[in-house]
């Protein structure tokens, strides 16, 4: 049986920065197979939470540094509230290992979808201008990242 926490990416947050919106898509995309997954095949479904926590971090420090690159002046803040939601996304994922069921996962969708939606909404757009008015070195700082995490 799967879970009702679907949420689909659409041009509404496009936050303008391709390598942002690549991480946000991909992170949707985690998301809704967690969500479309049998919950009663609870090996695929840990695995996938594991995979979006991993890409999630990744997205986040990839994101920090953009914003460290070009002097964006809310960076402090911004790191408190991904620090925090990395909190709760390892509280979820240990809850649905302590106590796997299709509450836990159902727990976990439905912080995901929230959480995603209002942070990009509201946060990560706010980062647009800065980001695209300081291009060079944003490119520069995402390159430095891809090296560094051997990303492609």
């Amino acid at each position: 049986m799967t879970l009702k926490n679907k949420l689909e990416y659409s041009n509404e947050f496009i936050v303008g920065i391709d390598s942002l919106d690549h991480d946000h898509k991909n992170i949707f995309s985690l998301m809704n197979q967690i969500n479309d997954a049998d919950v009663e095949q609870n090996n695929n479904v840990l695995s996938l939470v594991e995979q979006l926590v991993s890409y999630t971090k990744d997205h986040m420090q990839r994101e920090e540094q953009m914003m460290k690159a070009c002097g964006y002046p809310y960076l402090d803040n911004h790191k408190q509230v991904h620090e925090l939601m990395m909190n709760r996304l390892l509280d979820h994922q240990q809850s649905c290992l302590n106590d796997f069921s299709k509450k836990t996962v159902g727990h976990l969708n439905h912080f995901l979808a929230d959480w995603w939606q209002d942070h990009i909404l509201s946060y990560d757009k706010s980062i647009q201008n800065w980001i695209n008015d300081n291009e060079d070195l944003v490119t520069i700082a995402n390159k430095l990242f891809e090296q560094e995490n051997d990303k492609p």
